[in-house]
């Protein structure tokens, strides 16, 4: 792609690390969303971290419910550039337009299905997106506020409404030092609700700065990785404690990211690192032996933070989830 042609539409979010804007193609008429980081051509750390992302899009290819990647590229001040579909808008900014900032008990049902599809597809590759929550799901149509089930998951018939194509097209160029083989594609062989799931994909996972290549994605395994991961409301126990994870704390964001789109606000909005694990063992009980001791040598929570916490749980996270919600999400 000739970044020359793109021409600057408005900018669409910023955060600490990059600016997403939204250009039009000037010779196809196609909108795209370019990510820029704002450091990644003066701070080699962020060189690379935006390097590894390009490496890992391409790895994922495609999937209805994973951002596509169409293009990245540098300017002549090297700045790098990384282009993506358009999508309607980011879900969190869909919360903030609904009443109590809670999704519909059907959609938040399509939504957790689709996501976990999204989250998955990412785990088959040997992925950890390391940054689930709201803010990096993108959606590809407006909510609507009264959406029954039909309209939310499909009609009586069980079809879900055809959405309109992506304009984006696929792009074989890359970042030449992000060229990288990832493994194949598996194949999805879920029947009915894997069709129905693909026809209208309402929702895509983005933003996989913090994802890495991990050497197995089971549940089980972990290796001692970065701890300044994950947006604190969103942080495992063991990544809090500096525990050796894996896959597993995605699927944990993912359980945060569904209660807050049932409930309208963070799950557990801990204020520190042990005011988060407090609010997680007050609902569901103490550390693990092995997380506990973590805590105790931790650098900065030194060895009286364990005896902070709860020995027991005081709540329950069904108590914390209106009775729809929970019927939902649990």
């Amino acid at each position: 792609m000739d970044w020359r042609v793109l021409e600057l539409l408005h900018v669409v979010d910023e955060g600490a690390y990059g600016v997403v804007l939204a250009v039009r193609h000037r010779l196809t008429g196609e909108s795209y969303a370019v990510k820029a980081g704002k450091h990644a051509s003066a701070d080699p750390r962020v060189m690379y971290q935006t390097l590894r992302e390009v490496k890992i899009l391409r790895s994922l290819g495609e999937h209805p419910n994973v951002v596509r990647l169409a293009d990245a590229f540098r300017s002549e001040e090297e700045h790098v550039y990384l282009v993506f579909e358009m999508a309607y808008s980011g879900l969190h900014k869909e919360l903030e337009r609904l009443p109590g900032r809670q999704l519909p008990a059907p959609t938040l049902q399509l939504v957790a299905w689709q996501l976990l599809q999204g989250l998955l597809h990412c785990h088959d590759h040997q992925i950890v997106h390391r940054d689930v929550k709201p803010s990096n799901v993108l959606v590809s149509r407006a909510i609507t506020v009264g959406a029954s089930s039909e309209a939310a998951t499909g009609g009586a018939d069980g079809r879900v409404p055809q959405c309109p194509p992506c304009a984006v097209q696929p792009h074989v160029k890359v970042a030449e030092e992000a060229d990288h083989e990832g493994p194949t594609q598996r194949s999805n062989t879920s029947g009915a609700a894997t069709v129905a799931h693909a026809a209208a994909p309402l929702i895509k996972l983005c933003d996989f700065g913090f994802a890495r290549h991990v050497y197995c994605s089971e549940p089980w395994y972990g290796e001692r990785y970065s701890s300044y991961v994950v947006t604190r409301y969103y942080r495992a126990p063991e990544v809090l404690v500096g525990c050796k994870y894996g896959a597993s704390v995605d699927i944990w964001s993912y359980g945060c990211t569904l209660a807050e789109l049932a409930i309208g606000r963070p799950l557990f909005p801990g204020t520190s690192t042990l005011d988060q694990l407090g609010l997680i063992t007050r609902c569901l009980g103490p550390l693990t032996p092995s997380q506990a001791d973590a805590l105790s040598h931790h650098p900065h929570l030194g060895p009286t933070s364990a005896r902070t916490l709860p020995a027991r749980s005081v709540t329950s996270l069904k108590a914390l989830l209106p009775a729809s919600a929970a019927d939902a999400v649990l």
